[in-house]
């Protein structure tokens, strides 16, 4: 057992563990075994998957090696057999630990609650389907459709994509349970039913209970329903990057039909896993592209090897794993819809306050950038806290307001803050960006600064607000401003670390000298802003924790 991980579990107030991959807790907080109705040493002899249901494991397992730090879904099985739904957040640390930290969901009601247990075994065995996540869109889609006969209890399920003009959907499969087979091919014009094409463009479910009848599907009756026999249709849509791509269809071979509130969520959800194939096919063209074409990929995944490896073998303090932590929870590849996105952090200490992040929730992307402060191992554990609460909270509730935010993370990080007995504040700025272009923030940081590719200037957008950390209720002192960026303006975000560092001659850098720095390099993208900010700092004393976020709009 590696020494340092009880004594930093001990001083969470946050239900967190670390157990091996085969099962074995290493250790736990006491809000951990509080949150699973279990005595904290009973559970030292046990194994973390036993309080889990069965077939979780592999799922969950995924979500931990692969997620870097991204939220998911799971019960826990309490001793009176009771189950408590939670939001987790964590990643594998070294070769065979696992650090987890969970927060307890809570459900509006029992119906909603009933509809997703009935839902949970068809939608876990998808989970747990490798052909959904590795790449092989065909292949996925096939499964998905028998899947969606299956469960929704319907003769004929397809999915159909949009072409790059968005004037036709096209049949990418077609699942048919009474012949047992798959098609495809089929194209729809918009010129010849604009009726469904208007209702796929508000991006909701069609519900078509009497398809024969409903206004966005009453244009197929002649040339389609009647001739196959369908009297209901129930459209999903399925959407990808923040914008609607095409449509999971299920169609009712008989009479009218009255689509259940359940057939309708698991619909959604069987949409949603479309999305997922479809990401994950891009993603593996992606990683065979960079395989083939990039030597300088190769020669980063073996030094980074190595460094596992030397990290394995050696001895860790508390520092240094309190900083293999703070590792997990950085972004390894933060990507951004419609924007060319570069960043970088340099901690002043072994283990910095600083922290960035870039996150999906809900079809809307945000961008974090905070600051704790001091630095060290104590603002560390702040800025964990503050990053795993943040995504909790977007991982429950995904369209919650910045302000809102930061006043739901507020009351997690002032209680946790007080109970181990530090006196820390946090900096903040979050940014979401809506489908429409436009930014909403909140938050008080450091000025935002955008650079106008059309005039060459540069805007300074002053943040407002009150930090975190120091008050129970921050609501009423938390103002939302809105900005937007056109094409090839440059958005920087920066933590003061930058800001208040030394020239030789001992004047502070102050916001002056960054804008000159993003002014000179904006034209050539974001990647030349973050490095001219890197040059700059090479020659100056910096005293504190740096980083900046470096966005570039390309759409």
């Amino acid at each position: 057992m590696t020494e340092p991980w009880p004594s930093i579990l001990e001083a969470l107030p946050t239900a967190t563990c670390v157990a091996r991959v085969t099962g074995e807790f290493v250790a736990l907080s006491s809000a951990f075994a509080r949150l699973v109705g279990r005595e904290r040493d009973e559970l030292l002899g046990s194994s973390y998957w036993d309080l889990s249901p069965d077939g979780d494991r592999q799922r969950e397992l995924n979500a931990l090696v692969s997620g870097g730090g991204r939220a998911y879904e799971k019960e826990f099985i309490t001793a009176s057999g009771a189950r408590v739904a939670a939001v987790a957040v964590g990643g594998a640390v070294g070769d065979d630990e696992l650090f987890i930290t969970v927060h307890e969901r809570v459900v509006a009601g029992t119906s909603t609650e009933a509809a997703l247990r009935r839902h949970n075994e068809l939608l876990l065995d998808l989970a747990k389907r490798e052909e959904i996540d590795d790449g092989d869109l065909d292949t996925a889609l096939r499964v998905l459709t028998e899947a969606a006969t299956s469960g929704i209890g319907c003769d004929r399920a397809s999915v159909w994509l949009y072409d790059e003009g968005r004037t036709l959907i096209r049949c990418v499969d077609l699942h048919e349970v009474s012949s047992a087979s798959h098609a495809a091919g089929v194209e729809l014009a918009r010129a010849d039913f604009p009726g469904y094409f208007d209702a796929l463009a508000e991006s909701r479910q069609i519900v078509a209970d009497d398809a024969h009848r409903h206004p966005a599907t009453r244009e197929f009756s002649a040339p389609y329903l009647t001739p196959l026999g369908i009297g209901a249709m129930l459209d999903a849509p399925i959407r990808f990057h923040g914008r609607t791509v095409g449509v999971l269809c299920h169609e009712h071979v008989g009479p009218a039909r009255a689509w259940t509130q359940d057939e309708q969520s698991l619909a959604a959800s069987l949409a949603d896993l479309v999305a997922r194939a479809m990401e994950a096919r891009d993603r593996r063209r992606a990683e065979d592209a960079l395989e083939r074409a990039n030597l300088e990929l190769e020669a980063r995944v073996e030094q980074r090897t190595s460094e596992l490896q030397a990290a394995r073998d050696a001895l860790w303090g508390e520092m240094q794993l309190a900083r293999r932590i703070q590792t997990v929870l950085v972004p390894p590849r933060p990507l951004l819809p419609g924007f060319e996105l570069a960043a970088f952090t340099r901690p002043a200490a072994e283990v910095g306050g600083d922290f960035y992040d870039v996150i999906e929730a809900g079809h809307l992307n945000w961008v974090v950038i905070g600051d704790v402060s001091g630095h060290g191992l104590p603002a560390g554990l702040v800025m964990m806290m503050c990053q795993t609460a943040i995504r909790a909270v977007l991982a429950a509730n995904p369209h919650v307001s910045p302000a809102e935010l930061l006043t739901a993370t507020n009351r997690v990080l002032r209680h946790n803050v007080a109970a181990l007995g530090e006196d820390r504040y946090v900096t903040i700025s979050v940014l979401r960006f809506s489908p429409d272009g436009r930014i909403t923030h909140a938050g008080m940081h450091t000025d935002i600064l955008v650079h106008r590719a059309d005039a060459h200037e540069v805007e300074v957008f002053p943040t407002d607000g009150v930090f975190l950390g120091l008050d129970d209720d921050i609501a009423p002192h938390l103002p939302q401003s809105d900005l937007s960026l056109r094409r090839d303006d440059v958005m920087l975000l920066f933590t003061d670390g930058i800001s208040e560092a030394r020239a030789r001659n001992g004047a502070m850098l102050d916001v002056t000298a960054i804008a000159d720095s993003l002014r000179q390099s904006a034209d050539h993208g974001a990647r030349a802003v973050v490095v001219g900010l890197q040059q700059m700092l090479n020659d100056v004393e910096v005293h504190d924790d740096v980083t900046a976020v470096a966005v570039r709009c390309v759409a």
